[in-house]
Parts: structure tokens; sequence; C-alpha cells
């Protein structure tokens, strides 16, 4: 769970957490369970980047029923996102198959920016943080628990850290990233450090 933050907006449904992303609040926390509905929550991107945070209680989970789109994503692309302590339950006990990418857990491609700090993705229909196309990703102190596919699906991410992540009946990659040298992108910096596979 994500520190209390001086200035957070606190939300507790997920009325209100839509509401203030589209509102453009920089900083929000969600201090209750919720429940995405189908096609999952947007994150807008804002120039000047935002954060979002959960608390203990704050937990994101695919509605039963929903079992297509993302449960959590982010439309277009540059931008700067920082997610602290974001819980989230891809559904995969109520809907026992292997999706296509389109159902990731966190889909976050394309940030000029992205952080993810103690966030856990556990149950998705396929993988648990998809952070392709970005230039800097940063994965810290995160956990990933029984994803079909692999825990982070990292292409074409030019500056990657990975540390301190728990990785636990994974399905496919635990840790990588795939480059593609025909679209020119050089890797300045891909570390993986401190991290523990399981199973």
């Amino acid at each position: 769970p994500a520190p209390a933050a001086s200035g957070s907006l606190n939300v507790s449904t997920l009325t209100d957490l839509t509401n203030a992303l589209n509102a453009s609040v920089t900083d929000i926390t969600l201090t209750a369970a919720i429940f995405a509905p189908a096609g999952g929550i947007n994150i807008p991107r804002l120039a000047g980047g935002r954060t979002l945070r959960c608390t203990g209680a704050g937990l994101i989970t695919r509605a039963i029923g929903a079992p297509s789109g993302h449960v959590l994503r982010s439309d277009g692309t540059g931008g700067s996102l920082t997610l602290i302590g974001v819980r989230v339950d891809g559904g995969w006990r109520t809907h026992l198959n292997e999706f296509s990418d389109n159902e990731s857990n966190f889909f976050l491609p394309g940030h000029t920016f992205l952080r993810l700090e103690n966030c856990v993705s556990c149950y998705s229909l396929r993988t648990g943080f998809y952070v392709a196309d970005s230039s800097v990703v940063e994965v810290v102190g995160c956990t990933a628990f029984a994803n079909p596919r692999d825990f982070l699906w990292a292409n074409q991410v030019r500056d990657l850290l990975v540390e301190n992540c728990l990785i636990q009946h994974n399905g496919d990659d635990s840790l990588g990233t795939h480059m593609n040298s025909g679209q020119g992108l050089i890797p300045m910096s891909i570390i993986f450090r401190n991290n523990t596979i399981r199973d």
C-alpha cells in the first residue's frame, strides 16, 4: 500500500476515480476496492505527469462478466505516470483461459517516463505489466502472481530498471525485454537487480 500523501485526492468509488482522472487531477489515492468495467479504467495522460496510489484497502478487480479489455490502461503516447501500491486482480480465477494482449492487467505503453512502485498484478488474463515502447521504465518492489504470460512486456524500452520484484507462478517470460534493431532503437540501460522468481 502507498503511504499517505499530502495533497493527494482520496477517492473510494469507480465513479469518483473516473471523474478525478478525467478532471486532470495530478495525484489520486484509491482508498477502497472497486470493480473495473469491460474495457477497463483509462488513465488520461497529462503533459506534467500524474500519480495514482492505492492504500491498503485499495484494489481494482476485473468485474465478473467483463472478460474483455485491459483492467487498467493509459491511452495515447508520451507523458509521465507513477503508480504506487496499485493492485489489480485480472479475474483469471473466474475466466480460466489465456486471452490476448488486449486483456492485460496493466496496459501502459508509450510513456516518456513510467514508474511502477510496489504494485501488484495477479490473475491476469494475459500479461501482468505491459509497458512496451516507452523511453524510461522503472519497476520497483512489484509483485506478479499467477499470470498466464509475461510478468513484464517491455518490448522496445530504451531505459529499463526492474528491481526487488517478486514473480511467482508465471507462464512465460519473467524478466526480459525485446529489441528490434531495425527500428533504430539503441538501449541505454537495462538493469535487472535483486528480483525473486519462483515456479
